[in-house]
């Protein structure tokens, strides 16, 4: 037993230096673009960043969350069963809204038809890989999926950082694209190669009627929760879109590198906190009960707690130190909206939490009025704060929005747990 923890250990640490590695990299990526190419170039990679970031969960219809549920309640045959249908449905999906992402690109971020196609494939390859690593934390193959993120991640980045800085080669969306995507195919490349050939997987299922009985079924499931995860995803994404178009790409650039900053805090409670505890959380939930998981949940909001104070302290003093080091006029002009922003993610950090109650508690319904009402909010105060404020404007909406979703989060986390457990006794 010794040493079965021993070796969980270090499972643990090595997934969480090469999630911290993979994070790292894609926020340097971010400051030396900030730093070295063009605002417009700056501007165009948040709308890159902020349209993957909202197809992505529109290609996916959040049945990785309804799997959640299912597979720790599953025997083995039925885990392959609702991974089969899962990743059948991706297929499907990657049809239906190709379209959607080649018409977001050539509104956007540029009109080359051949570069909007690029990006189409792009964003395909992302999503599966994206599914993968939810699919294999879920089942708690944590360095498997470590690895993947970090091989989908990383070295198509370092590769445009060492070409531009010792091969003076101009860093263009399109460069940017062409590596990303690359990069990626090599990595699905490993991948088909490790699941096919290692664990003799095979294509039999697509054929099967049953994988489509299943699709049904999960499609029917996913659709109160998919419903949450767009209103979530357009609440944290739809200010990119507002800035872009009353301030334009150079402000956008600035607005961004700032978000950039400050979802290191985000990305820090989910390598700490997130991605270890969540999961043994959530399990404990399924298999002993709302009583047990109440007594394991305090220790999870502690940890939240003291890992976003520590988060929080050291993204203030980075953000601080690049605005300061950069020495650019546009990005200290604008400090004090970098402030309220981190002091807005640092809040909706913590509000996961009392999210991860009300999924659990399958509150589908609550979640989608919170996130539905905090969404209208949000577009209110940008209509109102943007034209008049600018950046500032987006940050006070981004704190004022966050803080109501997350207090009425809280709210009915309370109620609801209080009411199960008095069930159960």
């Amino acid at each position: 037993m010794f040493l079965n923890k021993k070796i969980n250990n270090r499972i643990l640490n090595f997934s969480f230096i090469l999630r911290g590695i993979s994070s790292g990299v894609k926020f340097l990526f971010v400051l030396y673009l900030a730093s070295f190419a063009s605002g417009v170039v700056v501007g165009q990679y948040a709308l890159i960043a902020t349209i993957t970031a909202i197809t992505v969960q529109l290609i996916g219809f959040d049945v990785t969350t309804i799997i959640g549920r299912l597979i720790h309640k599953t025997e083995r045959n039925g885990k392959v069963k609702l991974l089969e249908s899962q990743y059948s449905f991706y297929l499907i999906n990657y049809i239906v809204f190709f379209p959607l992402i080649f018409f977001l690109f050539l509104k956007f971020v540029t009109d080359d038809f051949f570069f909007a196609m690029l990006f189409g494939f792009t964003i395909v390859v992302e999503h599966f890989f994206t599914e993968v690593f939810r699919t294999l934390v879920s089942l708690v193959k944590v360095k498997f999926a470590t690895i993947i993120q970090f091989l989908k991640s990383v070295p198509y980045i370092v590769f445009i950082m060492l070409s531009s800085f010792f091969y003076n080669i101009d860093i263009s969306i399109e460069f940017i694209i062409i590596s990303w995507l690359v990069n990626l195919l090599l990595v699905f490349i490993f991948f088909f190669f490790k699941c096919w050939n290692g664990l003799n997987l095979d294509l039999y299922f697509l054929f099967d009627k049953k994988t489509y009985v299943g699709i049904k079924h999960l499609l029917f499931s996913a659709i109160p929760y998919f419903s949450i995860t767009v209103l979530g995803v357009l609440f944290s994404q739809i200010d990119k879109f507002f800035i872009n178009d009353y301030l334009g790409h150079e402000l956008l650039g600035v607005y961004f590198t700032f978000f950039t900053i400050c979802s290191v805090l985000t990305l820090f409670i989910s390598l700490t906190v997130g991605v270890n505890q969540g999961p043994v959380v959530i399990k404990i939930f399924s298999q002993s009960g709302v009583g047990a998981y109440i007594s394991a949940r305090k220790r999870l909001v502690s940890s939240y707690f003291k890992y976003i104070t520590i988060g929080f302290i050291v993204s203030l003093i980075v953000g601080s130190l690049y605005i300061y080091i950069s020495n650019k006029e546009i990005y200290s002009d604008n400090y004090l909206s970098f402030c309220i922003l981190l002091l807005s993610t640092a809040i909706l950090a913590f509000g996961q939490v009392f999210r991860v109650d009300l999924y659990l508690l399958e509150k589908d319904k609550v979640l989608f009025l919170i996130y539905l009402s905090s969404l209208l909010f949000n577009l209110l105060l940008l209509s109102i704060l943007l034209p008049i404020y600018g950046v500032l404007g987006a940050s006070i909406t981004s704190l004022i929005s966050t803080s109501f979703m997350v207090f009425t989060k809280i709210m009915q986390s309370k109620k609801y747990l209080k009411l199960v457990a008095l069930n159960e006794c």
